[in-house]
């Protein structure tokens, strides 16, 4: 959802703004709520172990800290969280969504797998509330994978998903790497407004990178190596789901391109 506006001159444009990025938050909870209990399928599981070990390999492995508590926010149903948390490399993941749904999934699963609430668990929150809803307690590392494009105004998430880490902590987003054409295909692109994308061609490098010093953050590691095969997709049933949007093209691009970016709060 991100989105950089101009300076507020006017009460009239600050009300405008907020209002439109209500109604982007409400039409992702209301999408959301509905998939809720259908985002877990052969493809959606082998796309987010790729992302967890990326993810890992890239930036979790080096840390000193072998007690990671991790926030995973516009978490979903904790796909790529809870193979981090079954991998053993981190020891405690929360969860953070605006839809009830997919709190309600992450939640259930926890019990599922056999974790308690103190090793897996998710809460409601909006993009307005996450210290609230979180009550204080800070992590040693926040990750927020395929949620960026969906922000309105990513400035203003960094910035908070920031203030949710401990001294030290590292934040990790990971989103579509910057395409000429939408990622999510010209058809859909028409109306990805409707559908709560606000960002439809993906994420430059140096935004990103630009996006997390502007949040203080220091040491900066933006990667834009990380693939993962829409051929294979395709071939685990992912063009008849949520993923078929970005499946449409693989015959001209088979890998879908990720933007990996990694900042770490001062100590």
């Amino acid at each position: 959802m991100p989105h950089t506006h101009e300076p507020i001159s006017s009460h009239d444009e600050h009300h405008a703004h907020h209002h439109d990025s209500h109604d982007l938050e409400e039409r992702n909870r209301a999408h959301w709520d509905k998939v809720a209990k259908e985002y877990e399928y052969p493809a959606s599981a082998y796309l987010t172990a790729n992302l967890a070990q990326g993810i890992y390999d890239r930036f979790l492995k080096q840390l000193d800290n072998k007690e990671i508590a991790l926030l995973d926010y516009a978490c979903g149903p904790g796909l790529v969280s809870y193979k981090l948390l079954e991998e053993g490399q981190v020891k405690k993941i929360v969860g953070a969504d605006v839809s009830d749904g997919m709190v309600e999934q992450f939640n259930l699963k926890a019990k599922a797998k056999g974790f308690t609430a103190e090793q897996a668990h998710a809460v409601i929150v909006s993009n307005h509330g996450l210290k609230e809803s979180l009550q204080g307690e800070l992590f040693d590392v926040v990750m927020c994978n395929h949620a960026y494009h969906h922000f309105d105004d990513v400035k203003a998430v960094t910035a908070t998903l920031s203030s949710a880490l401990k001294p030290g902590g590292i934040l990790v987003v990971a989103d579509f790497l910057a395409t000429e054409k939408p990622f999510v295909g010209e058809d859909f692109a028409k109306h990805a407004k409707e559908h709560g994308v606000h960002h439809t061609h993906g994420f430059k490098a140096e935004v990103l990178q630009k996006h997390f010093e502007d949040a203080g953050l220091v040491n900066v590691k933006v990667d834009s190596t990380f693939s993962v095969s829409k051929v294979k997709l395709k071939e685990l049933g992912g063009g008849d789901t949520s993923l078929g949007h970005f499946l449409k093209d693989a015959d001209v691009n088979p890998e879908m391109m990720y933007v990996l970016a990694c900042g770490q709060k001062a100590a």
